[in-house]
């Protein structure tokens, strides 16, 4: 489940109760729970300042609060940019990663194995890899 930053589905931030996640979605979620054995969320980045996963704490702290207990919890991590033309550090978000995965025990992180950015400009849908052999190489 996407969960992006102000929509009326996601996450939001009002005065009185800081960062939440939406109705609908504790609506959605507590009326599907039944049917589904696993949770996978989407991570959405609030902001384009560093990320810092205290800043996501309040928000994910809440969604699972107030949904029922998924036997198994996974997060598509949006930001690996797996597939970049360039190389470079990825600590950053590893570090924010695992921070995530430590406080809200997620069983599994994936990717999507494509351009999400060229050259530091994100791009509006990541674009598949190229396929060429150096393109399919998973080496950095």
């Amino acid at each position: 489940m996407d969960l992006p930053w102000g929509a009326p589905v996601g996450f939001t931030y009002d005065s009185g109760r800081g960062d939440h996640v939406t109705d609908p979605v504790v609506r959605f979620l507590s009326f599907h729970a039944g049917a589904f054995r696993y949770l996978f969320t989407s991570f959405q980045p609030r902001s384009r300042n560093r990320i810092d996963p205290r800043d996501y704490f309040d928000a994910y702290d809440d969604l699972f609060a107030r949904i029922p207990a998924f036997p198994v919890r996974a997060l598509h991590q949006t930001s690996f940019n797996l597939g970049a033309l360039e190389a470079y550090d990825r600590g950053e978000i590893i570090d924010f990663t695992n921070a995530l995965v430590d406080r809200y025990r997620f069983a599994w992180v994936n990717e999507d194995p494509g351009l999400w950015s060229i050259h530091g400009r994100p791009l509006p849908y990541p674009l598949p890899p190229y396929l060429t052999p150096a393109g399919l190489d998973p080496s950095p």
